[in-house]
This record gives structure tokens, sequence and C-alpha cells, in this order.
């Protein structure tokens, strides 16, 4: 039950990140240095943060396996 929801919250996360790092990232490039209110360098490092949170998850469930 805990491993399931961890998988599917390093699924959404990562998700997550990979379009707010994307969208941040057109927008830049389309001239814009704002995005829902922030800079695109804030968005983009919350999309980073995102990715990272996945990877943990991820190898956190890797290791409960190794147990």
């Amino acid at each position: 039950m805990v491993k399931k929801l961890f998988i599917t919250l390093a699924n959404l996360s990562g998700i997550c990140g990979i379009v707010f790092c994307g969208v941040s990232g057109v927008a830049r490039a389309a001239g814009s240095y704002y995005l829902f209110g922030y800079e695109n360098m804030t968005v983009f490092n919350a999309g980073i943060g995102m990715m990272v949170l996945c990877i943990l998850i991820k190898q956190e469930i890797l290791l409960w396996a190794s147990h």
C-alpha cells in the first residue's frame, strides 16, 4: 500500500517537474521573464526540485526491495 503510494507520488512529481521545466524554458525562449507571477528561473528550479524528489523516492523504493 505505502509502496504503491510512493510510486504514484514519484511519478507525479517527475511529470510535474518535467512540465514545469518545459513550460519555463518555452516561456523564456519566447522572451518572457515572468511566469505564474514568478521569475522563470524560480519555476525552473521548482521543476528541478520535483525531479530530484522523484529520483530520491524511487531510490528509496529500490532500497526497500533490497531488504
